[in-house]
C-alpha cells in the first residue's frame, strides 16, 4: 500500500507569509486613509456649495438682502441653521426653506471630517447643530454675534448686488473654536479682527478650521466652493488647525472694514 504524502507550510514559511501580508497592509493603509480623506473633502465642498446656493436663494426671495447670522427680534433667537432651543428646532433656521435639509448629525450642515462626537457641542441641549461658520458680520452686521459693537458703525445690511469682489468673500466655511484647549463647534465665521466700541480689535479666537489635510473648505459669495490652504493664512490654535485666511479682514471677511468707523 502506497503511503500518501501531504504538503504543508512549515512554521518558518507561515511566519514569513504573515510578515509579508503585514508589510503589504501597512503599505496600503496610508493610501486608503488618504483616499477616505479625499472623499470626505469632496463631500464637504459639495455641502458648502449647496449651502451657498441656499444663501443666494434667500437673497433672491428677500428683495436681494443677504441672510442674517442671527435674528434677534424673536424669542428664542433664530440662527441661520436653526433655533438654540432644547432640543434645537432646525426647521426654524433662516436657511432651512432653501436647502430642504436640517442641521444636525450626518447632514449637509456637518463636515464629514468633523463628525459628531469629535467636538464639544454648542447650545444648552448639547445636540448637533453645524460645523460650518457663516460670515454674517460682513453681510448683516446688525444681526450678527457682534451686533452690540456695530450699532454706531458706518455699516449696513448688504444686498447681493452690493458685495464687492464676490469671488473672494467667504460666505460659509469649515469652522471650529478653541474652548479651554478643546475643540468646540461654532456657527460663526470670524476673522482676525472683530468690532469693538469705535473700531476694530484683534480677535484671539478666529474660527476658520484647516481640517482637510491643511486646507479649509470654503463657499464664496459668487457661488463657487473650493479649499483654502493653511499656508495662505495664519493658525492661532495649532492643536485644532484653527485660524484665519489672508492677512486681514479684506478681502475674505469684511472687504469694506475701513469705512465702518
Amino acid at each position: 500500500m502506497r503511503r500518501q504524502s501531504f504538503c504543508g507550510f512549515t512554521l518558518v514559511e507561515l511566519l514569513i507569509t504573515i510578515s509579508v501580508i503585514s508589510i503589504l497592509v501597512s503599505m496600503t493603509m496610508p493610501a486608503l486613509a488618504r483616499a477616505r480623506g479625499i472623499a470626505r473633502s469632496v463631500q464637504c465642498v459639495q455641502n458648502l456649495r449647496q449651502l451657498g446656493q441656499g444663501w443666494q436663494m434667500y437673497g433672491d426671495s428677500n428683495d436681494g438682502y443677504c441672510m442674517p447670522q442671527v435674528w434677534f427680534r424673536s424669542n428664542p433667537w433664530i440662527y441661520w441653521w436653526g433655533a438654540y432651543t432644547n432640543p434645537p428646532v432646525y426647521s426654524a433656521g433662516l436657511l432651512y426653506p432653501y436647502v430642504s435639509a436640517e442641521a444636525g448629525e450626518g447632514g449637509i450642515f456637518e463636515c464629514p471630517e468633523q463628525p459628531w462626537g469629535s467636538y464639544i457641542p454648542q447650545g444648552a441641549s448639547r445636540d448637533p447643530t453645524t460645523t460650518y461658520g457663516y460670515n454674517g458680520l460682513c453681510f448683516c452686521p446688525f444681526h450678527s454675534a457682534w451686533d452690540a459693537s456695530v450699532t454706531k458703525a458706518n455699516a449696513h445690511w448688504l444686498t447681493l448686488d452690493e458685495i464687492k469682489s464676490s469671488s473672494q468673500v467667504f460666505v460659509f466655511a469649515d469652522s471650529l473654536i478653541e474652548w479651554f484647549g478643546s475643540p468646540k463647534n461654532c456657527c460663526l465665521l470670524d476673522g482676525p479682527k472683530v468690532p469693538a466700541g469705535a473700531g476694530w480689535t484683534e480677535n484671539k479666537y478666529p474660527t476658520l478650521c484647516f481640517r482637510h489635510r491643511g486646507s479649509a473648505a470654503v463657499c464664496f459669495a459668487d457661488g463657487h466652493a473650493d479649499k483654502v490652504p493653511k499656508d495662505s493664512g495664519h493658525v492661532t490654535w495649532a492643536a485644532g488647525s484653527v485660524g484665519y485666511a489672508g492677512d486681514g479682514l479684506a478681502p475674505h471677511y469684511v472687504p469694506n472694514w475701513e469705512s465702518w468707523f
